[in-house]
């Protein structure tokens, strides 16, 4: 077992990291984003001919003040943060263990817009809370040793989370698609992956029977996902209602659990055609394509 945790966030408190930007600071901008600075040093000559005034002062150069402060690295994870930065208060949350990496590759010179710093702590949330973090801590700031059978990158510092094992970017690089069915995800599914609500496409992880918990409500905040399978897994409790705003949804596969309760019915009324499949017997579904 390797665990760093302690080491990382003992060694990163009062970091403050600004995403690219330096630590020098910048001069402060007006409200309209520019501030004119004029400098007039001149005196009025001796002598002032009273049928014409003269006036040799000449303002400095006007300064450019609109370059804006990026936020610390804490300020922008605070930010984001779905309980306000509370959940950074335990080191047995995932959570803890998912801004302790961004830290680490912060200090070992990792490199991310603001942009690739939210959604890569939304990865490593998925990452850490799918690993049965809170019974063990298994991987921190690439110091790999979890059960998934792949991994191949996730987690590990000054890597491109394109690359990470199962997950797909567009040319912009904003992840569109997480595919990780059948390897042995363990734990909970992080309500986090709702900070990809602007890119996300498919979230894939069928037959990983170890993960489990409450289906996250936040997944109904994905207004692009287009497949949500999590067919064989250990869910339990009800279908979130929120789903049923998934308007782009094409296929939602959730058999093999132990959910409860409907499949919202703003599914069934999905111009096209949606895959659904469910146990029918657990779940009432109206308009299921498949149920077992």
């Amino acid at each position: 077992m390797i665990s760093v945790l302690g080491i990382v966030i003992g060694a990163s408190i009062g970091v403050g990291y600004k995403l690219g930007q330096s630590s020098e600071s910048s001069p402060s901008s007006s409200s309209t984003g520019e501030e004119k600075v004029v400098v007039d040093d001149a005196k009025p000559e001796a002598t002032i001919d009273k049928e014409k005034e003269v006036d040799d002062a000449k303002p400095e150069a006007t300064i450019d003040s609109t370059v804006k402060k990026a936020p610390t690295l804490f300020q922008l994870i605070y930010s984001v943060a779905l309980q306000g930065g509370k959940e950074f208060g335990s080191t047995n949350n995932y959570q803890s263990p998912a801004l302790a990496f961004l830290q680490w590759d912060a200090v070992i010179g990792g490199s991310r817009t603001e942009r690739q710093t939210v959604q890569t702590y939304a990865l490593v949330c998925i990452y850490f809370a799918a690993n049965d973090f809170e019974v063990t801590t298994k991987a921190v700031a690439g110091a790999i040793a979890d059960d998934w059978l792949v991994h191949t990158n996730w987690a590990v510092s000054a890597t491109d989370e394109c690359t990470w094992y199962g997950v797909s970017c567009d040319e912009n690089g904003d992840v569109t698609d997480i595919f990780l069915p059948n390897n042995n995800l363990l734990g909970i599914l992080a309500p986090e992956v709702v900070l990809l609500k602007d890119t996300l496409k498919t979230l894939h992880l069928s037959s990983n029977d170890k993960l489990g918990g409450i289906i996250p409500s936040t997944i109904g905040a994905l207004p692009l996902l287009e497949e949500f399978s999590i067919s064989d897994c250990s869910f339990t409790g009800p279908v979130p209602s929120e789903i049923g705003s998934l308007s782009a949804m094409q296929t939602f596969a959730i058999q093999g659990n132990s959910v409860t309760g409907s499949v919202p019915k703003g599914l069934c009324d999905i111009d096209s055609k949606v895959a659904l499949t469910a146990d029918c017997d657990e779940v009432s579904c109206s308009c299921c394509t498949t149920c077992f």
